[in-house]
């Protein structure tokens, strides 16, 4: 997929997400929508619809990003997971 299709589909994945009221871990779902609604697909499904999305800057900076697994939980969990850790 070229920059500006990807470009195009990120956009439209973006909208989605907005209408949806911003959930969080649909974003795959979000993606796959707006390549269908655009007509774009991707027969391995090997590309990375979020491409340097992982581990760009610190863990707290990652936390939140779009794409990430960390996006999916919160900051809390995260102490309470380190928290057990420490405490072994």
């Amino acid at each position: 997929m070229d920059s500006a299709k990807h470009n195009e589909v990120s956009q439209r994945a973006y909208e989605i997400w907005e209408a949806e009221g911003r959930p969080h871990g649909h974003h795959d779902a979000h993606w796959r929508q707006a390549e269908q609604e655009l007509g774009v697909s991707h027969a391995s499904g090997a590309v990375d619809p979020h491409p340097g999305m992982m581990g760009d800057g610190t863990e707290e900076q990652n936390l939140n990003q779009v794409g990430t697994p960390a996006a999916r939980i919160t900051q809390e969990e995260v102490e309470e997971a380190f928290a057990s850790v420490k405490a072994a």
